[in-house]
């Protein structure tokens, strides 16, 4: 057995809590300084406690895959932060504004919580339709003393037809929730004229982008840049779609609960 073996075996077992001066941990902090965060000692015990908490859940509900429980920091947390190199191609700063954010189908808090923790002035709302998932995005946050965070349980379809948040959002983002072309039906209604949404895609990205060019115009977005985030550090994987809003979303999009991946608007005739 080796030891990343014997650590996973700890861990699936509720024994194996990781510590400020684990080796995975430091290598995480220098990542970090790599990424132009300076002095991060004030946030490397906000991603220790949020690891060791998926991990505590990741037991009664399914947060993420079990073949990727050793290695959350680099696969989830530095992969959220990723989104950071989108800043350039914003209308906004994502360092300095005081922006509002949404997490579509954020799950484990991915990749809403860790962008929340490194940019603690944005105001950040976690969507996802399973309640025992809200759940732990409340204790998560509540945990992490993060202020400034609303929570929707609800499915997207609902939620972006609500005055509340149609139109409400800066910026939207999403990890591993759906194809482009379903996605951005439920991305872009959230989103205000002048922000963009930024969806985490892999290496089928390019092809999922023609996939929804359609789309993207029928729902208010405009220019569409595609951003490899392996060009920029060897310790990310994937890629990011950057769609930004330039018109309204008509007003009958979204369609009701589960049209949007039946039949998404590039099959429409």
């Amino acid at each position: 057995m080796t030891i990343i073996q014997f650590l996973v075996k700890l861990i699936n077992n509720g024994i194996y809590i990781m510590k400020i001066t684990d080796p995975s941990m430091l290598d995480f902090n220098e990542s970090l300084k790599l990424m132009g965060f300076g002095d991060i000692s004030n946030i490397n015990k906000s991603f220790l406690d949020y690891h060791n908490l998926i991990l505590e859940w990741n037991s009664k509900i399914n947060l993420i895959s079990s073949s990727t429980v050793d290695s959350i920091l680099e696969r989830h947390f530095l992969d959220s932060m990723s989104v950071h190199l989108v800043d350039s191609l914003l209308n906004f700063d994502l360092t300095e504004d005081d922006i509002e954010v949404l997490d579509l189908g954020a799950g484990a808090g991915l990749p809403g919580v860790p962008l929340k923790i490194s940019h603690p002035n944005w105001k950040l709302t976690l969507l996802d339709s399973t309640s025992k998932k809200i759940d732990f995005l409340q204790e998560l946050c509540s945990k992490l003393t993060l202020k400034h965070v609303d929570f929707i349980s609800d499915r997207a379809e609902n939620a972006a037809h609500l005055q509340a948040y149609r139109g409400k959002f800066d910026l939207v983002v999403s990890r591993a929730v759906a194809d482009l072309k379903v996605l951005v039906e439920l991305m872009l209604p959230f989103c205000k004229i002048g922000g963009a949404v930024v969806a985490m895609k892999g290496d089928k990205a390019e092809q999922e982008i023609k996939m929804a060019l359609n789309a993207i115009n029928v729902l208010g977005g405009g220019d569409v840049e595609l951003v490899q985030t392996s060009d920029y550090q060897t310790f990310f994987r994937g890629s990011l779609v950057v769609i930004h809003k330039i018109a309204d979303t008509p007003e009958n999009y979204p369609r009701r609960v589960g049209i949007p991946h039946k039949r998404p608007i590039t099959d429409l005739s």
